[in-house]
């Protein structure tokens, strides 16, 4: 465990504050006549922000960092917070995971806590800020990256994905 929470840090570690490029790609989904997307922003070349749907409705919202996967990692509960500009800051309960080859993730699938994130991109002008926290050995990492292109992005994921991002009432 101390190998994995050391690795967690020197991986995490480093979150430059690069100018993001942000891009959203829907596509037809054969299996379901449905629509799947994808928004993700770069913060680096070996970082991003990974937001997915699903007509059949799954939506998720995870943090990529290239590195090797550990299964020590998936078994660490992990928080995410994010901030667009001056917004609210919104706290995610997510989980580490094998995202591919070349990368692992941290993601949640908090359906009403993404849409407000997605909100806040879809009308942000300057900057989000990321944090990744685990209560396990005290490991955190904290950056932030631009938002240029962010709203068109956004906006063609949401509406590609058919989510509706009007708040609940009891918000």
């Amino acid at each position: 465990m101390k190998r994995f929470i050391f690795a967690a840090v020197v991986i995490l570690s480093w979150s430059g504050g690069a100018r993001a490029q942000w891009a959203a790609r829907v596509e037809e989904d054969i299996l379901t006549d449905g629509k799947t997307g994808t928004l993700t922003g770069l913060i680096s070349l070996q970082q991003a922000i990974y937001v997915t749907c699903s007509t059949g409705g799954d939506l998720s919202f995870a943090y990529l960092e290239k590195g090797d996967w550990d299964d020590a990692m998936s078994i660490v509960p992990m928080k995410i917070a994010v901030k667009i500009d001056d917004g609210e800051k919104v706290w995610l309960d997510a989980r580490a995971y094998h995202h591919n080859d070349q990368y692992f993730g941290i993601k949640s699938t908090d359906e009403k806590l993404i849409k407000k994130i997605l909100s806040g991109l879809s009308t942000g002008r300057r900057k989000l800020l990321f944090g990744l926290k685990s209560d396990v050995g005290d490991v955190s990492v904290s950056g932030s990256m631009g938002l240029s292109g962010s709203t068109s992005a956004t906006r063609k994921f949401v509406s590609g994905c058919k989510l509706d991002l009007t708040p609940d009432i009891e918000d």
